[in-house]
């Protein structure tokens, strides 16, 4: 396992994750699930550090068998990145988004054409942008969280974590998303909150289903859907038919 968090307690005035006890697999799409305010996106911020200083956290989190703690911040966030909801083009060219971070963790940078021209080209972008040195604010709205994936990867992480990166684009941007997902997910571990059941369904391995701070439910995905055995979970999994 990549990820092992033990006992995991993050709480303000109330507790929002509740003794999480998780282990992520490595090079597999897990998908966490649930209604809103639920701890998804609590859990998955809390594993690259970017919590709220205000938020009081208890347990612990292994990345590699250390302890996150451990890692200069820098390096955490390099192995594992963080996608969030809604696109977020730093104000540069396409090409800079790219070379931005990468230039940030290495010293060598030669051959950075042929770098970006590979990243565009594994996320389905190289053949929709004739000029890389356009604004990214100028993509559309898929483009963009397409391009910030690709930004992601350009620092080369071992850990991919989605914030609901599809829940402002349509169909066909999701499913660019969805495809681009299940193809690289040999390559890294991917994490993934959404509230698409029919989308943690088709792309994810695990799934874990969590109701006020706790997980309810996880397990392989399948199994999960076909053979819920909490209760909760199979009321939770049929508003997918809705």
């Amino acid at each position: 396992m990549i990820i092992k968090i033990k006992k995991l307690t993050v709480k303000h005035e109330v507790e929002i994750l509740k003794n999480i006890n998780l282990n992520i697999e490595k090079n597999k799409i897990t998908a966490l699930v649930g209604s809103s305010g639920c701890g998804k996106s609590t859990l998955l911020k809390s594993i690259n550090l970017m919590l709220d200083k205000e938020l009081h956290q208890e347990g612990e989190i292994l990345y590699l068998e250390n302890n996150i703690l451990e890692y200069p911040k820098e390096t955490l966030r390099k192995e594992i990145g963080l996608v969030f909801q809604s696109p977020t083009p730093l104000p540069f060219s396409v090409y800079k988004n790219l070379t931005y971070g990468y230039e940030y963790h290495h010293k060598n940078i030669d051959n950075l054409d042929n770098l970006v021209e590979k990243m565009l080209k594994k996320i389905g972008l190289f053949h929709e942008i004739n000029d890389f040195n356009m604004e990214a604010n100028k993509l559309s709205g898929g483009q963009q969280q397409r391009m910030c994936i690709a930004r992601t990867l350009m620092v080369n992480p071992k850990v991919i974590l989605l914030d609901e990166p599809c829940s402002a684009l349509d169909v066909k941007n999701t499913l660019n998303i969805e495809n681009l997902l299940k193809e690289i997910c040999h390559e890294y571990t991917i994490v993934i909150v959404t509230h698409n059941l029919s989308q943690a369904r088709r792309i994810s391995d695990n799934l874990i289903y969590m109701e006020e701070g706790e997980i309810i439910e996880s397990g392989k995905t399948q199994d999960v859907f076909n053979n819920p055995k909490d209760e909760r979970t199979k009321k939770y999994l049929q508003l997918e038919k809705v």
